[in-house]
């Protein structure tokens, strides 16, 4: 979600991530990097090594990895998936989620109106610069500064908040239940 930014968001995603690139490089490393049985044959690979690991590629060769998976009991030929020696292979990917209110209203709303107020500053700074003129015009230019801030961050802030949000839904990533939800922003 939000381009892979969602990690900032919550160490339990950082930590999905990690363990899902985990098994893919694995999945890669099994099925990109296999050579032929004949090859695994003169590498001196057994009979047994060659039936537990061999696998048919997309064309309907078999083959069997270079680098060997031996947390691999077989393979499902119809399932077309290795068969996991350990019971957690089977259950992942299992997608964290966070609580709606405490990652926007408690943690981030603060975080995103203080960006927007930095942003918008630098904007109007470079829109009308700084007076050079007397008291009364400055307090002028200030007061209409400030007012298009204020105007500015009440359309903006609930905007951000709704894409972020919008986003993290789009990827049932958020969790309103009274569970316990990580949320922990680091």
């Amino acid at each position: 979600a939000l381009g892979g930014f969602s990690g900032f968001f919550s160490r339990s995603f950082r930590r999905h991530d990690y363990f899902l690139g985990q098994k893919n490089c694995q999945n890669f490393i099994r099925y990109y990097f296999s050579q032929s049985i004949e090859a695994a044959r003169i590498g001196n690979w057994t009979n047994e090594q060659i039936e537990r690991f061999k696998f048919n590629d997309e064309n309907g060769n078999p083959r069997v990895p270079i680098i060997p998976d031996f947390r691999i009991n077989g393979r499902d030929e119809q399932k077309k998936s290795f068969i996991p020696k350990i019971e957690e292979d089977v259950k992942f990917p299992q997608y964290p989620r966070i609580n709606k209110e405490d990652i926007i209203t408690n943690k981030l709303e603060h975080l995103i109106k203080n960006r927007l107020e930095e942003i918008i500053d630098i904007l109007l700074k470079q829109q009308y610069g700084t007076s050079k003129y007397g008291t009364v015009f400055s307090l002028f230019s200030f007061l209409k500064r400030w007012f298009i801030k204020k105007q500015l961050l009440k359309i903006l802030i609930p905007k951000v908040s709704k894409i972020i949000t919008d986003s993290l839904s789009d990827y049932d990533l958020l969790d309103n239940s009274d569970g316990e939800i990580d949320t922990g922003l680091v």
